[in-house]
């Protein structure tokens, strides 16, 4: 994990928590995000909410089917593609997220769905939500498999190594979740809150869990946890949209989850349409913290629609061929808690049956210099 120096919003968001929570020493992420510690030990980092496509494109599913040893994968990859679909938008609020899986008697714990309902009660916290899941695993929206690049030409044997870096371990080894969330081992499988639906239609697009049960009824990633694998195909288990029922004999990890406090929604800005944090489930018994307002953004921090105009007709010139059925841009502006404003342009391509995503990021001061740096890269390109 690369870690900084501990930002400013760490203790502010200590302090709106209450006392039991304490600023972690170093920041998470490539973002340089902020961590805070629960008096039980457990790491919280403070994840900026976005927009991004949740579901199996048809680019990874042909990938999938490519990558399949054997009928049974084939088939395994083909029920992913019913379940993962249809492929949907949706807007995350900005929540904190353990860093890590719980831990007991040293190691990981894999458990039932019915103990993680136990465990997430006696903490008095509570699970990730299928698409909060979905959204760190995909980095933000700009990767396919969980802790890897998507440009990994061998992914099997990239799996495997990070498998073996994973297993039976209770804390990340040197480099892990070198993402820009730093969030680590979402390959071993986490249970989520929502309820098991076979398919995404009437999906929320808001982030939240769908229709959540006393016990969790969706099980998210799982490769690592059953390695070392009998075939190949197991690897798909560490594809971002993998999901799968509660069963029988099924096992996963607890991940814990946390709303942001009332007055906290100042630390972090989500996108350009403005997320807000859910309401958090239960008030806590605590003395009442002054509420901290989102500062104003200077002028310069406004959208400025000629530049995003200017970018997505330069990303549709680059990417769409006069052959696409359907071409559609979106550009997204986002402050992270660390001040810095990221600038991306994603670009959908649709020719015949084939979809394919194209995207570029550039970072500025305030959004306006962000949005100028994305223009002058796609110039360039």
């Amino acid at each position: 994990m690369t870690t900084r120096t501990r930002p400013p919003a760490a203790d502010a968001l200590s302090r709106a928590l209450g006392p039991e929570f304490t600023p972690a020493r170093s920041a998470a992420g490539t973002l340089g995000l902020p961590m805070v510690r629960h008096a039980s030990g457990v790491e919280f980092v403070l994840i900026p909410g976005g927009t991004f496509e949740m579901g199996l494109s048809t680019t990874e599913e042909r990938a999938l089917l490519a990558a399949m040893r054997t009928p049974d994968g084939r088939a395994a990859a083909k029920e992913l593609a019913r379940a993962a679909r249809p492929r949907h938008q949706v807007r995350v609020a900005p929540f904190l997220c353990a860093r890590a899986p719980l831990v007991q008697a040293g190691s990981v714990a894999l458990v039932s769905a019915a103990e993680a309902a136990r465990i997430v009660k006696r903490a008095k916290l509570r699970l990730l939500s299928e698409a909060e899941w979905e959204y760190v695993a995909r980095d933000g929206g700009s990767r396919a498999w969980i802790g890897l690049d998507d440009a990994e030409t061998d992914v099997q044997r990239a799996l495997a190594r990070h498998a073996k870096s994973l297993y039976g371990r209770s804390s990340p080894p040197r480099g892990a979740a070198a993402d820009r969330f730093g969030v680590w081992a979402l390959a071993l499988g986490d249970w989520v809150a929502d309820s098991w639906h076979q398919d995404y239609r009437r999906a929320p697009r808001d982030g939240a869990p769908w229709k959540p049960d006393k016990a969790p009824g969706v099980r998210r990633g799982g490769a690592a946890s059953l390695y070392p694998w009998q075939d190949a195909d197991e690897h798909l288990e560490s594809h971002a949209a993998i999901r799968l029922p509660a069963a029988r004999g099924t096992f996963a990890c607890v991940r814990f989850a946390l709303d942001l406090p009332p007055g906290s929604d100042g630390l972090v800005t989500a996108d350009r349409h403005g997320s807000k944090p859910r309401a958090p489930e239960a008030k806590r018994a605590r003395a009442p913290v002054r509420s901290r307002k989102p500062t104003k953004p200077r002028a310069s921090a406004k959208n400025d629609p000629t530049l995003v105009a200017r970018a997505e007709a330069l990303a549709l010139a680059r990417w769409a061929p006069a052959s696409a059925a359907e071409a559609r841009a979106r550009v997204d502006c986002f402050r992270f808690v660390t001040g810095r404003y990221e600038a991306t342009i994603f670009v959908v391509v649709r020719a015949r049956t084939r979809e394919r995503a194209f995207g570029e990021r550039a970072f500025g001061p305030d959004r306006r210099a962000a949005l100028a740096a994305l223009v002058a890269k796609l110039e360039r390109a």
